[in-house]
């Protein structure tokens, strides 16, 4: 496994690619971050698409 820092290293490379490339990295920043935090706890689940359409709904709110 991954140490925490190095947890921490990846997700930031993530959060540096999102600012660097993404058109809205403000709003995939919360994602990321979730997801690197999600991933070092061991909760692993998939998004079906109708969760996706709903995460980007709410988000144009």
């Amino acid at each position: 496994g991954q140490s925490a820092l190095g947890a921490a290293g990846t997700v930031a490379q993530f959060i540096v690619k999102a600012l660097l490339f993404d058109e809205r990295p403000f709003a995939r920043i919360p994602w990321i971050v979730r997801a690197g935090l999600d991933g070092r706890l061991g909760v692993f689940h998939t998004i079906t698409p109708q969760e996706w359409a709903e995460r980007l709904a709410a988000e144009r709110r």
